[in-house]
């Protein structure tokens, strides 16, 4: 892979997250009318990332770990209460 082609990648996938964490958040918001508490799921485990989420199959934890930085930060900045739950 050539420099321009990684930063090409790394650019889709900064805005696949930004655009995954903006439906998160219009999700839980809909479900979440009256709580305003967020449980969201870390896993330790690459396979069982990939096992219970599909969508992200490949993707490391380190992009799982991103991905959930960026929607905690946006359903914070949305005043939910997040709790993040290692599995």
């Amino acid at each position: 892979m050539y420099p321009h082609d990684t930063a090409e990648y790394m650019l889709f996938v900064d805005r696949l997250f930004n655009e995954k964490a903006v439906d998160a958040l219009n999700a839980i918001t809909a479900i979440n009318q009256e709580s305003r508490v967020v449980s969201l799921q870390r896993y330790r485990n690459e396979n069982k990332l990939w096992d219970e989420n599909p969508s992200m199959e490949g993707l490391s934890l380190l992009n799982h770990a991103t991905y959930l930085m960026r929607l905690r930060y946006l359903l914070m900045d949305n005043g939910f209460q997040v709790k993040i739950n290692y599995l």
